[in-house]
C-alpha cells in the first residue's frame, strides 16, 4: 500500500497520458507525472516562502524602533 515509501508522503496524480510523437525519446509513449511530496519538505518550503514574502515588513518594523 505504501509502495516502499515513508508514511508522511503525499501522492498527487497531476497528469497521465500520451506525449506527442514529435518529442524525442518519449514521443508517443504513455507517461505519468506522479510527484510525491514529503510533508517536512513542504513545511520548510512554505516557511521559507513566508519569510521571503514578509521580509520587507519585518525589516521596516525593526528600523522604526
Amino acid at each position: 500500500w505504501f509502495h516502499g515509501q515513508v508514511i508522511d508522503m503525499i501522492y498527487l496524480d497531476i497528469w497521465e497520458g500520451y506525449l506527442p510523437n514529435w518529442i524525442p525519446l518519449w514521443g508517443g509513449k504513455k507517461v505519468a507525472f506522479l510527484p510525491i511530496f514529503n510533508l517536512a519538505d513542504v513545511a520548510i518550503f512554505i516557511g521559507v516562502l513566508l519569510i521571503l514574502i514578509k521580509q520587507k515588513s519585518f525589516l521596516s518594523r525593526a528600523s522604526v524602533k
